[in-house]
């Protein structure tokens, strides 16, 4: 299993766009969307998906305006289009 944790790479909304064409592109099946951002106890946003291609799967957690620009992305209408 990969975790991959994109609050701590520093990562842009652009990063979280490419990490997400780039699961699509290798074929990974996303298994998990929620439907909504939750707040942990401390009040920071906190979003993830997790996705499986053979015998991969792939967890991306995000923190903040990560969980905000990851939840656009898997909600976008170009994402569900594909």
């Amino acid at each position: 299993m990969i975790n991959s944790n994109l609050v701590h790479k520093g990562s842009e909304p652009s990063d979280i766009k490419d990490l997400i064409q780039d699961l699509t592109v290798k074929k990974y099946t996303f298994r998990i969307i929620p439907e909504k951002i939750t707040r942990m106890n401390n009040g920071i946003k906190y979003y993830y998906i997790e996705a499986e291609c053979k015998d991969s799967k792939v967890i991306i957690n995000a923190y903040g305006r990560e969980a905000e620009e990851l939840f656009k992305q898997v909600h976008s209408s170009s994402f569900f289009g594909k």
